[in-house]
C-alpha cells in the first residue's frame, strides 16, 4: 500500500531534551488520523516537523512516497493546515485576506473562496473586518484557509478549540464528509476526546514524546466491556452476591462495579432487591475513548472515571 503520510524513526531535540522520540506511524488515503496526549507530550511540534516549520533532529517524513526534506514546495501545494491561534490581517475583510493566500498559492479560480466559506459556514461573513469575528468565525476563517487550495491532505492542530457545540458538529461532519466523499487524508490533534471519538479512524497515543498505542476506534469498542455503577449498602455482600450469580465485579471509590451492558441493569436490580440489598444509584456506563486514553498515560486517573 501506498500511504498518503509515513513517519520513519521522527526524533525532535532541543539541546539534551528529546522532545519527540522515534515516531513512526503510516496513515492510508481518506483516512482521519487523530494525534492524542496531555499538554505537553509533543503534539504541535509533531504538526510543525510534518509542515517544515521546524526540521526533526533524526528519522524522515514522507508524502505520497516521497521524501519531505526533499520535495518540500511541491508536497506543500497538496496540503491544508490549521495552526492554534490562526494569525490574519485583522483589518480586512474575511475574502481579502483568502484572496491573499489563493495569490501565494498561486490558485486565481474566483469561485473557490465562495465555495469554501459557503462549506465551512460563514460566507455571511465575506465582506466583515476579521476584527469583528468572533472566535468560533475565526477558527472557521482558519478552516476556510486550509481548504482553499482544495489539499488532499489537512494536517490540523486542535480544530475545535474556541467553537461553540453547533460549530463543533458542523465541522466534524464537514470533516468525516472531506474524508470519506473526497479522500481527503487528515491528521488531526485534539484535546476534545469526545469529538474525536465520533469522527477518527485511527487514534495514536502520544505520552512524553513516545507513542504508546496506535488505536482501531472500531476495535476499541468491540474489545472493552460496558460497566454498570451501583450504590448500594453491604457494599461487599452485595458484590459477593452478584458473582454467585455469574456477574464479574469489582468495588472502587465505595461504588460496586458490574463488568456487564446497560440490558443487564433489570437483572442485576432485580437480584439486589429480591436479596435485601438497598440500592441507592444504578446506572450504565459505556468503556469511551477517554477512559481507555486515561489509563494509558496515567493509571491512578481511571478510578475518577468510573
Amino acid at each position: 500500500m501506498r500511504y498518503i503520510i509515513e513517519t520513519r524513526n521522527l526524533t525532535k531535540e532541543y539541546g539534551k531534551k528529546t522532545v519527540i522520540n522515534g515516531l513512526n506511524f503510516k496513515i492510508s488515503p481518506g483516512e482521519i488520523y487523530a494525534l492524542l496526549g496531555l499538554n505537553g507530550a509533543g503534539k504541535t511540534t509533531t504538526i510543525k516537523m510534518l509542515l517544515g516549520l521546524i526540521n526533526p533532529s533524526i528519522g524522515q517524513i514522507r508524502y505520497l512516497g516521497k521524501n519531505f526534506a526533499t520535495s518540500k514546495s511541491m508536497i506543500l501545494k497538496r496540503v491544508g493546515s490549521v495552526l492554534e491561534n490562526p494569525g490574519f490581517y485583522d483589518n480586512l475583510s474575511v475574502c481579502k485576506n483568502l484572496e491573499l493566500i489563493t495569490n501565494i498559492v498561486g490558485m486565481h479560480q474566483s469561485n473557490n473562496i465562495d465555495e469554501v466559506l459557503k462549506t465551512v459556514g460563514i460566507h455571511a461573513f465575506k465582506y466583515q473586518k476579521v476584527k469583528y469575528l468572533n472566535a468560533s468565525q475565526k477558527q472557521k476563517l482558519a478552516l476556510c484557509r486550509a481548504l482553499i487550495n482544495s489539499p488532499d491532505i489537512l494536517i490540523l492542530d486542535e480544530p475545535m478549540n474556541g467553537l461553540d457545540p453547533k460549530s463543533i458538529n458542523e465541522i466534524r461532519t464537514l470533516l468525516i464528509r472531506l474524508a470519506k466523499e473526497k479522500g481527503v487524508t487528515i491528521f488531526i490533534s485534539s484535546h476534545v476526546l469526545a469529538e474525536i471519538e465520533k469522527m477518527a479512524d485511527r487514534i495514536g497515543i502520544l505520552h512524553e514524546g513516545s507513542l504508546i498505542d496506535v488505536i482501531d476506534l472500531s476495535e476499541l469498542h468491540q474489545q472493552r466491556e460496558s460497566r454498570i455503577i451501583v450504590s448500594v449498602e453491604r457494599i461487599e455482600d452485595a458484590k459477593k452476591m452478584l458473582e454467585t450469580s455469574g456477574f464479574t465485579c469489582m468495588i472502587d471509590a465505595n461504588q460496586l462495579i458490574v463488568f456487564a451492558e446497560e440490558h443487564s441493569i433489570t437483572t442485576v436490580v432485580e437480584d439486589l432487591v429480591l436479596n435485601h440489598f438497598e440500592v441507592k444509584e444504578i446506572y450504565s456506563k459505556s468503556y469511551s475513548l477517554e477512559d481507555y486514553f486515561l489509563e494509558l498515560v496515567n493509571p491512578d486517573l481511571e478510578k475518577e472515571l468510573i
